[in-house]
């Protein structure tokens, strides 16, 4: 009867801690949700953003990613599809090109 006893001690303990992380599961999905509800509310508002605004946001986003790519040339890595990334030991026309395209 002992072994029984213990083997249900032992069972009860095992279900209160998982009722604990049951808790705290629910916690953390609550919260999962709050957050979710919260950026949607976000992505709404942002969603009704003036397109002028916009615009000169996504110009500017253009203009930081030109500079970057000019600036991985310089250090000498392609830019262009062919080889982007790989270090480059003599000019490269496709990029060189590429680069050009963005200024126009």
């Amino acid at each position: 009867m002992n072994r029984v006893a213990q083997a249900f001690t032992e069972l009860e303990d095992h279900v209160s801690v998982l009722g604990q992380e049951l808790g705290s599961l629910k916690k953390y999905a609550a919260f999962l949700e709050e957050e979710n509800t919260r950026l949607k509310r976000e992505l709404s508002v942002l969603s009704h953003t003036d397109p002028a605004l916009v615009q000169m946001n996504s110009a500017g986003i253009r203009g930081m990613a030109a500079e970057n790519l000019e600036k991985m040339y310089a250090d000498c890595f392609h830019v262009c599809h062919f080889h982007f990334g790989e270090r480059w030991t003599e000019p490269c026309l496709f990029c060189e090109a590429f680069l050009r395209h963005d200024d126009e």
